[in-house]
C-alpha cells in the first residue's frame, strides 16, 4: 500500500508540474498585414507551448468582407430580428470593458513595424496625406501604449512619399506574446460576464 501512495504522489507532482508549465507557457502571435490599392493580405502565425505547436493562416481581402447572402435569402427570424442569439446590452458592455482592458494589459508587444508608401500626381496632396499618415501612426502607437504592454522601445514606423507617382502601399507587422494561463483566465472572465 505504501508503494501505491508513492506512485500516486509522484504522478500528482508530475501532473501539477505539467499544469504549471502549461500555465506559464507563452502564446506567441506574429502578424503581418500588407495593403495596396486593390488587395489586403494578412498572415498570422500562432505558436503555443514554447513553440511546439504552430498554426499559420493567411487571409485575402475577400475573406474580410461581410458574409452577404448572394441568393438574397434573409437570415432573420420570424420577427425580422437577426438570427444571431448573442445580444449585448449596455450593462454587459460596461462590465466587459474593465475585464477586456485588464486582459489586454497582459499582452506584451515585442516588436512593431509599420511602413507606408504614398504618392499622388499633385505634390501638395502628397504632402498633406504624408502628414496625415504620420498623425495616424502616432495615434495608433499611443493607443497601443495605453492598452498593451509595449516591450519594443524603438518601433519601426516610416512614411515614404512618392512625389508625382500615384499609389499606396502599407505593411504592418508585429509580434505579441501572452501567457497561456492569462489567456485562459481572461476567457473565463469574459464567459462569466456574458453568461449573466
Amino acid at each position: 500500500m505504501k508503494l501505491f501512495g508513492w506512485v500516486a504522489g509522484v504522478i500528482f507532482m508530475i501532473f501539477t508540474l505539467l499544469i504549471a508549465l502549461l500555465y506559464m507557457s507563452p502564446i506567441r502571435a506574429d502578424l503581418l498585414i500588407t495593403v495596396n490599392e486593390v488587395r489586403l493580405i494578412s498572415r498570422i502565425k500562432l505558436s503555443f507551448v514554447w513553440r511546439l505547436w504552430r498554426i499559420e493562416r493567411t487571409f485575402q481581402s475577400d475573406d474580410f468582407l461581410f458574409n452577404i447572402n448572394k441568393k438574397g435569402e434573409s437570415s432573420d427570424d420570424a420577427d425580422g430580428h437577426p438570427a444571431d442569439s448573442t445580444k449585448l446590452d449596455i450593462t454587459t458592455i460596461r462590465r466587459l470593458i474593465p475585464v477586456v482592458i485588464q486582459a489586454l494589459k497582459k499582452i506584451h508587444l515585442l516588436s512593431i513595424r509599420w511602413v507606408s508608401r504614398y504618392g499622388e500626381a499633385d505634390a501638395d496632396r502628397t504632402a498633406l496625406i504624408y502628414g496625415m499618415l504620420w498623425q495616424l501612426k502616432t495615434f495608433v502607437y499611443w493607443l497601443l501604449h495605453l492598452v498593451l504592454t509595449l516591450e519594443d522601445k524603438n518601433p519601426a514606423f516610416d512614411v515614404q512619399a512618392d512625389w508625382g507617382k500615384p499609389g499606396f502601399t502599407t505593411e504592418f507587422s508585429c509580434i505579441a506574446e501572452v501567457r497561456t494561463g492569462d489567456a485562459i483566465i481572461a476567457g473565463i472572465n469574459v464567459w462569466r460576464i456574458m453568461k449573466k
